[in-house]
Parts: structure tokens; C-alpha cells; sequence
């Protein structure tokens, strides 16, 4: 393509903008399929980053998630082990969940089980730290409670008549029977939650894949557009780019996406990529005639 041969031979642009546009091109690459196209792409980004010293966290997540798509997981891993350091050292704790939950797949997948576990207590410990005090606390008063009650039914036993032993006994059986079945039901309940907290991680996963670095390699197109003093194509930019943002919101809370709003979501996309790369490129959208969309 045109543009991707003005992207690795144009040397005269500002570093940081030629490291975003690289990928922003990986990214295109990766949204039609061309997955392994899209890797190499961005291994030049990254080493584009890397001789300016701007390598970001949301970078490192990026290209680990196009590795794993790849199916070159070893390569995966280490870029998430480096998203999640680089994350720690910036104290960016907002990305770290996200950061463990996905890189816990990708241990999952390389059979390193143990590992993949301890990168899901992490995400879990961020996202559920209060849930799981609250939890302790009442698993607490209810085993004080227990040894209070098998105290009393002791003192009971040992206390009693001859004639009484038989009813204190069937008391003490049926006391541990309930024992046991509310043990059980915590242990139930405990692991019921712990698998949704899972699906939940790995539902947020599915519905925002794309966003964090889409929305991170925006922003900074935006910032790069102010500070240039480009008033008219930043204000065309921020308008397409809230366009495509809010479009993305409410279609992530549908479990079902009419396809008029699809298309809505490309054509903001495709026009906000031509922004990027100020028009060298352009597009057509050829939609079937015999399918009928709302409104039509």
C-alpha cells in the first residue's frame, strides 16, 4: 500500500509521530485479518519507540495481544511481563487488572498453569479486595459461633442423665449434619463466585480488546494536533473521534449490534484513520442491496 511505504521510508517526520503512525498502520493491518502482518508491523513501532525512550505500558500490552493472536505465545508473555512491570513503575494501577487477566490466558494457553493462576489472583486481588474482607469476616463469625455451640453441647453431654444422653446425641449428629452442609455451601459459594469474577474479567476483555490502545494512540494523535496549532483538523479529529467513542459505549452494554450501527462504527473509524494519515488514503463502503437494515 502507498501509505505504508511513505510510513517506513518517511524519516523527516517528528520521531514520536512516525512511532504512532506505525501503529496505528499495525493496527489497521490487524482489524482485516492480517494478523501476522500487523506484528511485524508493530515490532517496527516498537523499536521506533524504543530509540526515543517513549515506550508506554499500553504499547507493550498492544503488541503482546497481536502476538497471542498470532499464536507466537512466547513472545506474548514477554511483552505482558513488560507491560506489567513498565505499569508498577509508573504506579498505573488502573491498567494492572486488565494486564493480569490477560496475560493469565496466555500462560492458560502455554500449559504454565501455575503461573496463569498467579496472574488471576492478581487481577482478582485488584478488582475484588473489599469483596474478599467482607467474605473472611463472616466465614469468621461463623466458625466462633460453631465452636461456641459445640462447647455448650459438650458441657451438655457431660452434665446430663443417662436418660438424656440419647437426645443430646441425636443433637450433636444433627448439629454437625448442618455444620457440614453450611461448610459445603461456603466452599460452593466461594468457588461460584470466584468463576464469575473470572467470566466478568473475561467478558470486559472481550467487549473493550481494541479500546485501551486505540483510545491511548488517539489522544496522543489529538495532543500532537493542539500543540501544532491545527485548530481546524483537531476539531475535525475530536469530533470524529467522540463520535466513534460513543458509538463503541453504547454498542459494548447490546448483546445484539443492528447492523446500520456496525457500519456506523466503520465509517467513523475509517474516517478518523484517514485523519491519522491526512488523507492518504481513501475508502468505499459497498453494503448488499438485498439486505435490509432499519430504516430502509
Amino acid at each position: 500500500m502507498v501509505y505504508q511505504q511513505v510510513l517506513l521510508t518517511d524519516s523527516t517526520q517528528n520521531p514520536s509521530r512516525h512511532a504512532i503512525d506505525l501503529e496505528n498502520m499495525a493496527l489497521m493491518k490487524l482489524q482485516v485479518g492480517r494478523v501476522q502482518e500487523s506484528l511485524a508491523d508493530y515490532e517496527i513501532a516498537m523499536e521506533a519507540h524504543r530509540s526515543i525512550g517513549e515506550v508506554s505500558e499500553m504499547s507493550y500490552s498492544n503488541i503482546a495481544e497481536i502476538a497471542a493472536m498470532a499464536g507466537n505465545l512466547d513472545r506474548s508473555k514477554k511483552y505482558y511481563d513488560s507491560a506489567i512491570a513498565t505499569a508498577k513503575r509508573r504506579n498505573n494501577g488502573n491498567v494492572l487488572k486488565d494486564f493480569y487477566a490477560a496475560a493469565a490466558q496466555v500462560y492458560r494457553a502455554s500449559q504454565q498453569l501455575p503461573v496463569a493462576m498467579q496472574m488471576m489472583d492478581s487481577a482478582l486481588l485488584y478488582d475484588a479486595r473489599q469483596d474478599s474482607a467482607a467474605l473472611l469476616a463472616k466465614m469468621h463469625d461463623i466458625e466462633t459461633q460453631y465452636g461456641v455451640q459445640i462447647k455448650d453441647e459438650q458441657l451438655q453431654v457431660e452434665t446430663a442423665t443417662n436418660a438424656k444422653r440419647v437426645t443430646i446425641i441425636i443433637g450433636l449428629i444433627i448439629t454437625l449434619a448442618l455444620g457440614a452442609i453450611i461448610a459445603v455451601l461456603l466452599l460452593r459459594r466461594q468457588k461460584l463466585k470466584r468463576l464469575l469474577s473470572e467470566y466478568q474479567l473475561e467478558q470486559r476483555l472481550l467487549r473493550t480488546q481494541m479500546e485501551p490502545h486505540f483510545i491511548f494512540n488517539a489522544l496522543t494523535q489529538l495532543q500532537h494536533l493542539i500543540f501544532s496549532n491545527n485548530t481546524e483538523k483537531s476539531l475535525r479529529y475530536l469530533t470524529q473521534f467522540s463520535r466513534l467513542l460513543r458509538i463503541s459505549l453504547v454498542n459494548a452494554r447490546e448483546s445484539f449490534v443492528p447492523l446500520e450501527k456496525e457500519i456506523d462504527a466503520l465509517q467513523s473509524y475509517l474516517t478518523l484513520q484517514q485523519l491519522n494519515f491526512e488523507d492518504r488514503f481513501s475508502f468505499d463502503l459497498d453494503i448488499y442491496e438485498g439486505i435490509r437494515m432499519k430504516g430502509c
